[in-house]
């Protein structure tokens, strides 16, 4: 995707000005998920997929994507933590804060996910739904 478009933005915060670059345009983002949803209503049209969003930082991508999708789907969210309270980086372990409530044996399983570093969280995730079989 050749989708790049470059602007200044002023943010103000804490009394302090500073400018943020943005680096792509609303509707550049929107192209994305329309293209992620196509794929995805491709290969999941008529199995009803849950897709399992990792709170907090993937509910608005995770929200514009099941509009785009427009498929019958399940939701489902966890919300998980290698911080702990106040902490800027990362411990390394993760612990599950909220887990699952849906069944997931025999279904079809998207995991929706806003950042993957090193993958520490990520392997986490799908070790704990394996167990939930």
């Amino acid at each position: 995707m050749r989708c790049r478009w470059t602007s200044n933005v002023l943010c103000v915060k804490g009394g302090a000005v500073s400018e943020l670059q943005v680096i792509y345009s609303e509707q550049c983002i929107k192209s994305a998920i329309e293209r992620v949803a196509g794929e995805i209503r491709l290969d999941y049209q008529n199995k009803n997929p849950l897709l399992i969003g990792v709170l907090k930082g993937v509910f608005v991508f995770m929200a514009d994507l099941v509009r785009a999708l427009n498929i019958p789907l399940e939701v489902e969210f966890v919300r998980l933590s290698s911080y702990g309270y106040g902490r800027t980086e990362s411990s390394g372990d993760v612990k599950v804060i909220h887990g699952l409530e849906s069944v997931i044996e025999g279904r079809h399983v998207l995991v929706v996910e806003d950042i993957v570093d090193e993958g520490r969280t990520l392997n986490h995730l799908l070790k704990y739904l394996h167990e939930q079989k």
